[in-house]
C-alpha cells in the first residue's frame, strides 16, 4: 500500500448534468479531472440516501482525514502521561487497568498502519 496523500483536504460540491458531485481533494488544488476521492449525488430514483446526506458524508471524510494526525499524537501523548501518572501513583505500571492501555495501544497501531 502507498502513502495516502498529504493534507489538509477538503471537499468542494459542483454540479453535474444529473445533480451533483463532492470533490475530495487538497487544499489548494482544483484540478478539474483528478480528485482522491467523489461522492455522487443523482437526481435519480435509485438513490436511496437522503441528498444532505452525501454531503455529509464528504464533509466527515475531510474532517477525519484533516484530524487523524492530531488525535493519533493526542492518542500516543495521553498513553505516555498515563503510564507516568501510574507508576507515581501506585510505584509499578502492573496496576490493573490494562484494558484501556491495550484500546489505546491498538488505536494508536491502527492509525499508524493506514498511514
Amino acid at each position: 500500500m502507498g502513502k495516502h496523500t498529504a493534507g489538509p483536504w477538503k471537499v468542494k460540491e459542483i454540479k453535474t448534468s444529473c445533480g451533483r458531485v463532492f470533490k475530495i481533494d487538497r487544499e489548494g488544488e482544483d484540478r478539474a479531472h483528478d480528485c482522491i476521492a467523489c461522492i455522487y449525488d443523482d437526481n435519480t430514483t435509485l438513490n436511496e440516501r437522503n441528498h444532505n446526506e452525501h454531503e455529509a458524508n464528504a464533509a466527515f471524510i475531510v474532517t477525519a482525514c484533516n484530524s487523524h494526525d492530531e488525535l493519533l499524537e493526542a492518542c500516543k501523548q495521553l498513553l505516555d502521561k498515563y503510564e507516568i501518572a501510574l507508576m507515581k501513583l501506585t510505584g509499578n505500571t502492573g496496576f490493573n487497568v490494562s484494558t484501556l492501555r491495550e484500546y489505546a495501544r491498538q488505536a494508536i497501531a491502527h492509525a499508524e498502519a493506514s498511514q
